[in-house]
């Protein structure tokens, strides 16, 4: 799990990987796994032929940079990855709210319409849906977890001219959603869907609540070192 590729100086929220980082942890990920898309991981899965030594690449909130900054560096190595967007911020300058206070410099911001385009023509890039405002959805009332779930998915599909079959849950922690939420993604017909606990997907993972491990800026020695709690 990714969020931003760039450089920054006061990333207190520790969700930026520099260029330099993430391409040198992309090149050490690709000799120790074989890198699939999270759609080939979900039909692995749902035909119960998970394959060991394979991973997947994910970002969270659809940032800008994920299209200027990351996906170079995954054409160069013919990388797949799916982008989960925050749907009610395409467009939208501001930062968003866990970087408000943040230097200006810092900050990162959603990817607009055309950027979203841009990136959904690419043949490696699979666009998912991360809610309309990023709330913790557990913490809501059911009627507006449906609201933000579906007009994410309804609203991308116009924006990109396809199907949206992946979602991720904005934080994606334990006690972010719940059993009631999963089944609102069930319901707005999404394929697929992932959270943010820490571990290894196995055959006993719901492909709806598929757990992710998040990577921050970790030259490859740490990353290494990180890998080992993972393996």
């Amino acid at each position: 799990l990714y969020h931003r590729v760039a450089e920054s100086e006061n990333d207190v929220n520790q969700l930026s990987v520099s260029p330099v980082n993430f391409e040198d942890q992309l090149i050490f990920l690709s000799n120790k796994f074989k890198i699939i898309s999270l759609k080939e991981l979900a039909n692995n899965l749902k035909t119960n032929r998970l394959k060991r030594n394979t991973a997947v690449i994910t970002f969270d909130d659809g940032y800008a940079d994920n299209l200027y900054n990351a996906l170079p560096i995954l054409e160069k190595y013919k990388i797949p990855a799916t982008i989960f967007v925050t749907m009610g911020k395409i467009g939208d300058n501001s930062p968003f709210f866990w970087e408000e206070n943040m230097p200006e410099k810092d900050r990162g911001r959603c990817v607009n319409q055309q950027e979203l385009k841009q990136l959904s023509s690419i043949s490696l890039i699979e666009m998912g849906a991360h809610t309309v405002n990023h709330p913790k959805l557990s913490k809501i009332r059911i009627d507006e977890q449906d609201k933000e779930i579906a007009e994410s998915k309804s609203v991308l599909e116009k924006l990109i001219g396809a199907s949206i079959m992946s979602f991720a849950y904005p934080f994606g922690g334990k006690g972010t959603f719940d059993e009631d939420t999963v089944n609102l993604v069930v319901k707005n017909g999404f394929s697929y869907a992932c959270a943010n606990i820490h571990r290894r997907v196995n055959k006993n993972s719901s492909p709806h609540a598929l757990p992710r491990i998040i990577v921050i800026d970790w030259n490859v020695k740490e990353l290494e070192q990180e890998m080992r709690k993972w393996l």
